[in-house]
């Protein structure tokens, strides 16, 4: 009995893995290639990433100059009028007060409008970079038959025969010509 237990345990596992051996020598292996863009190597290699932000710096440069010179001559009057409100009349002092504190709204008013503008600015180069950047991937991914193009944020481990980061910077370089 207990032999044609094993045999009948024997035969039906022979089967079972027949079974599977047949089903998978005859369906297909299921591959996928994925690819990974380190999207902050992409930013600063490319002209619509970091350049784009140096040139906007660049360009803000004189105004932030002169803000900064305003700012001083601004602490020098406050200094000079803490200094000499003992001596001064009291009409005098309100005088000087309002007219500092006229100066220190104006002065804060360009502060808000400059960083306003800035901001502006720094949102459309980023919207310029993300559109191109996505662009770029997709043609990395259309001509390279990728299936799946990770940032490299999304996988915390992957080889680096799947980084396709030179080659999105180099198309993102082909679109900033």
């Amino acid at each position: 009995m207990k032999k044609l237990l094993k045999l009948t345990l024997l035969g039906l596992s022979l089967a079972t893995a027949a079974c599977a051996f047949a089903v998978t020598a005859t369906s297909a292996p299921v591959t996928s290639k994925i690819g990974v863009v380190n999207y902050m190597a992409v930013f600063q290699q490319v002209p619509q990433g970091k350049g784009t932000l140096d040139k906007l710096k660049a360009q803000l440069a004189p105004q932030m100059q002169k803000l900064q010179q305003q700012q001083k001559t601004l602490a020098t009057a406050i200094q000079t009028l803490e200094r000499n409100a003992p001596t001064m009349t009291a009409s005098d002092r309100q005088t000087q007060e309002a007219a500092l504190t006229q100066q220190q709204q104006a002065f804060q008013q360009q502060v808000m409008t400059i960083k306003a503008a800035e901001m502006k600015k720094e949102e459309s180069a980023a919207n310029t970079f993300e559109s191109d950047l996505n662009n770029a991937v997709a043609q990395v991914a259309k001509t390279g038959h990728y299936d799946l193009v990770l940032n490299d944020q999304a996988a915390p481990y992957y080889n680096s025969n799947y980084d396709v980061t030179s080659n999105v910077i180099s198309v993102m370089q082909k679109m900033s010509s």
